[in-house]
């Protein structure tokens, strides 16, 4: 079963206001978005949206490649959608109207199939004829100014969307491209992790290498059988007999190999070890296993084996800096901390002797210091510097420069283990620097825009609680009252639909201008006639804002208005109720002229409650069910005081739940005439 559709679907009413139900479809759409972390779900999320209120008989999502110059469609992951997302690549250069969208970045409404063959001739118009299709939609998906694909939706029927139905399909569409940015941002940070994942499965596998050598030591400890493959790796003319096989051990080694050696010969155990052994520039590692031959009960001579196990050990290394590398950047929470992490294990997984972290200046972070680094060279020891550039999706961050004691092997499971690390550190960087510009941004807003205490009214006893969604330090919820005279107060609460920093900039926009506009003239039509005035002239299509507006004057009366915003409760002589506020269109959406108006009457000691759909709605609980689950709790706090009645009505509907939305809640009580102060 479809929901009520908006005009311009099959049954609906030519040019009338969009409905409740449809805007609500569009704020569950807005908290499935919120939660889809990959591009197949929210494509599936659009998709269904799309299909259900809007009543399409096809809706496909674009998204631009621009590097191959297509626009190439997403299926979603819901098999009763695919079908509706099923549809042919776009050439940006085609003569259809989904390239055409693309290019100008402008909606496009097609009413009859005789207009697509008048302004289109490309070869894809054709097969969208054959299905039936009789009037088209086209809109562009941008974010944050950057295009990302293009929204369309195909009717069974002429004249494709009327002015409200284009309103939902917009407002779907600003929704869908920031998702999808988002989305995307996630894929390329996982692709590198998977790429990281593949080198690390790689080095693990790589080939064992076979014996070198089996050979015999004598009771004083001399070798007294040739080394053949030993002088095969470490270049050796001659023999290796007697202790000729010490000049081959890499210095760092050789003190822990001979006093090893020497316990051995002195208690007749078993001796392995494992070290390097060659030259500078091509060590190789070896594993050597020496045990005594015994006669008689006393050693008479030593047998040995030895191993070149280079491939395991380098597999090891670089499978082991990878995975710390993944650790501690899981334990990073702020952009220096992921630069740190990046520099210290790029030394000790590497067999680096210093690491420089030299990233490029970022708009909105503060400039860097001193460059972040990590090891240190020995006095006098000469070095061979190594450049890695740190590039993502978006561009080069910077570089990472490796010093080494020596030059790094030219083999390719090398240059792919240090082009994976280096991958790595950027997707890290890249994120952490996105996260600490938000941060820096969310900030100053929440400065800024941190609500001031409610003023002292009188004849009013008012309480309010605010909390951002979880991972927010701003949102898009506010309330507040705004005195107009010692008899008149202006009741708000609006919402912006979103999270973060982007909905918090918005609603200080709208709080101002609600603000200045009840000063000019009060009344609820008023005051939403001119936030829509306003939002036309702003160009805030993506932006789905929702708003209580009521006038309550000191002997009780209150005219209420709403701009697609949930009703109130209140506790009149009827009792525990919602107030039967005229629904209306969130703020921006044409076809309302704002002429409904509730005028009610709230005897003394009266309640009313206003709240944004955070606390009703969850991904767990419908909104039809958060409502009446509010109402419950409220017809057993009625009486309470504000504080108490906002109290309860948090703990009581939020209680188990992860932050989703933000939750903002204002009660008020119109005080009795004896209690007034």
């Amino acid at each position: 079963m479809h929901p009520s559709p908006v005009p311009g679907a099959p049954g609906a009413p030519g040019h009338a206001p969009l409905d409740l139900t449809a805007l609500r479809s569009l704020q569950r759409s807005a908290v499935h978005l919120a939660g889809a972390l990959e591009v197949d779900e929210v494509v599936t999320v659009v998709l269904r949206t799309g299909r259900d209120v809007l009543g399409c008989s096809s809706c496909s999502v674009f998204l631009l490649d621009e590097a191959a110059g297509v626009l190439r469609p997403r299926t979603g992951r819901d098999a009763g959608v695919s079908p509706l997302g099923a549809a042919p690549e776009v050439p940006l250069t085609s003569s259809t109207p989904s390239a055409h969208v693309a290019r100008t970045r402008r909606s496009l409404l097609l009413r009859t199939p005789e207009e697509l063959l008048s302004r289109f001739d490309g070869a894809l118009n054709g097969p969208l004829l054959a299905l039936g299709e009789r009037s088209w939609a086209m809109h562009p998906l941008t974010a944050r100014g950057r295009l990302v694909g293009v929204l369309r939706f195909g009717f069974d029927r002429p004249g494709s969307l009327d002015a409200a139905g284009q309103a939902f399909a917009e407002a779907l569409a600003g929704q869908c491209a920031v998702a999808l940015e988002r989305a995307q941002l996630l894929d390329t940070a996982r692709e590198a992790l998977a790429a990281a994942a593949r080198s690390e499965q790689r080095y693990r596998t790589l080939a064992e290498a076979g014996s070198l050598d089996v050979f015999t030591v004598g009771r004083d400890g001399d070798l007294q059988t040739d080394l053949p493959g030993w002088r095969a790796i470490t270049g050796r003319e001659g023999e290796v007999t007697a202790r000729a096989w010490e000049q081959d051990v890499h210095p760092d080694d050789l003190p822990g190999v001979l006093s090893g050696w020497q316990r051995c010969l002195d208690t007749d155990t078993r001796f392995s070890a494992r070290y390097r052994v060659g030259r500078p520039g091509r060590w190789r590692w070896i594993s050597v296993v020496v045990v005594p031959v015994r006669e008689d009960g006393r050693t008479v001579e030593w047998v040995g084996s030895s191993t070149d196990v280079t491939e395991r050990v380098v597999a090891a290394r670089r499978s082991g800096a990878l995975q710390q590398l993944t650790a501690a950047l899981a334990h990073a929470g702020s952009h220096a901390q992921v630069a740190e992490s990046v520099v210290g294990v790029a030394v000790r997984g590497t067999g680096a002797v210093r690491a420089v972290l030299d990233l490029h200046p970022v708009e909105g972070l503060p400039v860097p210091g001193a460059a972040p680094t990590a090891g240190e060279p020995s006095p006098g020891q000469a070095v061979v510097a190594l450049d890695l550039p740190l590039v993502t999706a978006r561009g080069e961050l910077g570089t990472l420069v490796l010093h080494f004691p020596e030059s790094v092997a030219e083999d390719e499971g090398e240059r792919d283990f240090l082009l994976a690390l280096a991958r790595q550190s950027a997707t890290a960087l890249e994120r952490a620097q996105l996260l600490e510009a938000q941060r820096s941004t969310a900030s100053v807003l929440q400065e800024a825009l941190q609500p001031g205490p409610l003023p002292r009214v009188p004849w009013l006893a008012a309480h309010r609680r605010t909390a951002t969604a979880a991972g927010s330090d701003v949102g898009g919820d506010w309330a507040e009252l705004i005195v107009l005279d010692d008899d008149l107060v202006a009741v708000v609460l609006g919402d912006v639909v979103g999270r973060g920093v982007r909905a918090a900039s918005v609603m200080g926009e709208v709080r101002t201008q609600v603000r200045t506009l009840a000063l000019v003239d009060p009344h609820p039509g008023a005051v939403l006639r001119g936030l829509d005035t306003c939002a036309a002239v702003a160009d805030r299509d993506e932006d789905l804002v929702t708003l209580f507006y009521g006038l309550l004057r000191r002997d009780g009366r209150l005219l209420a208005a709403s701009a697609g915003h949930l009703p109130p409760l209140s506790c009149t002589g009827t009792g525990p109720a919602y107030l039967d506020v005229p629904p209306g269109v969130p703020v921006g959406v044409p076809g309302d002229p704002r002429h409904d108006v509730l005028d009610v009457h709230l005897d003394p000691g009266s309640g009313l409650v206003v709240f944004s759909d955070g606390l009703v709605e969850t991904r767990a609980r419908s909104l039809t069910d958060g409502m009446d689950a509010a109402l419950d709790v409220f017809r057993s706090t009625a009486r309470d005081t504000p504080a108490a009645i906002v109290d309860e009505l948090v703990d009581v509907l939020t209680r188990g739940q992860q932050g989703h939305d933000d939750v903002t809640v204002l009660a008020l009580r119109l005080l009795p005439a004896a209690t007034r102060g």
